[in-house]
């Protein structure tokens, strides 16, 4: 099912994980009461300057986006959630719980026609309110469990920002990678857009293993194929950059991390943590 809307207002918007001006992270939506095989999934930003733009351009090579029949391109009416619950987990496009305007062309980011529909989404849309600061959702989509491909996007706000992401699509669910300068977070390998304690875990998880060469989200942020040394002192020597992901936020990687305890001594060097339950 293709979707149209005239284009209205042409402003941009951006969208930084490395600016304070702006954050974003997919978190995750509990669909369970009313549609099973789907993973749901809100687009959530925060910022402190008023949003201008978003552009989203995915490409599955497995599985479906869910468009319910009850639904449109924007946020469903509450109202009709008694009588149609799975509308609520319908995909479509927000501004801050608003109506937003959508571009009548393919987005720049090498999509070629404008697409929002079960298969394929290649669409931008446009704020169409003033002073939208803080934390709120631009978008929800949800997918078939089995979905599989890959996804780009572009995000700005007044003022000039822009950042870049791109990711992963699997299991239905969407990794959100930091990408803004076109180099991802060294360290992030978790890919939530923050080094921190999960990605000292993934690195603990393959301690003293050889991984895949060239794949630093496998727990080798230097890429040379083995865990060791030099991959912790990558990740302590960029320990909190980026920015926080807000709670829920679905990380990128799947990578097994360590459980319980998780200890590490070497030459003077003791590094203790407890995952939280």
């Amino acid at each position: 099912m293709y979707k149209y809307v005239i284009f209205f207002l042409a402003t941009t918007w951006s969208a930084s994980v490395a600016n304070a001006a702006l954050t974003a992270a997919f978190v995750d939506v509990d669909n369970t009461s009313a549609l099973s095989g789907f993973v749901t999934q809100d687009l959530m930003v925060t910022t402190d300057n008023d949003w201008g733009t978003a552009s989203m351009l995915v490409t599955l090579t497995n599985g479906t986006i869910y468009q319910d029949p009850n639904g449109s391109d924007f946020v469903p009416n509450p109202l009709l959630f008694p009588s149609f619950p799975a509308l609520e987990f319908d995909s479509y496009l927000d501004a801050n719980g608003q109506q937003p305007n959508i571009a009548g062309q393919a987005v720049d980011l090498g999509g070629d026609v404008q697409e929002f529909s079960g298969t394929h989404i290649d669409i931008a849309w446009f704020n169409t309110t003033l002073n939208d600061t803080g934390t709120f959702g631009i978008g929800r989509f949800t997918l078939s469990d089995d979905a599989v491909g890959d996804w780009s996007m572009a995000i700005t706000s007044f003022g000039g920002f822009r950042a870049d992401f791109q990711g992963q699509i699997n299991n239905g669910a969407f990794d959100l990678r930091p990408t803004t300068g076109g180099e991802p977070i060294v360290g992030d390998l978790d890919s939530d857009g923050f080094v921190g304690i999960q990605d000292l875990n993934i690195v603990l998880g393959v301690w003293n293993q050889l991984v895949e060469a060239g794949n630093p989200l496998a727990g080798d942020p230097t890429g040379d194929g083995f865990v060791g040394i030099e991959d912790l002192n990558t990740i302590l020597g960029n320990w909190n950059a980026g920015t926080p992901p807000p709670p829920g936020a679905t990380p990128g990687a799947v990578v097994p991390e360590p459980g319980g305890l998780a200890i590490l001594s070497m030459a003077g060097l003791s590094l203790v943590h407890r995952r939280r339950r």
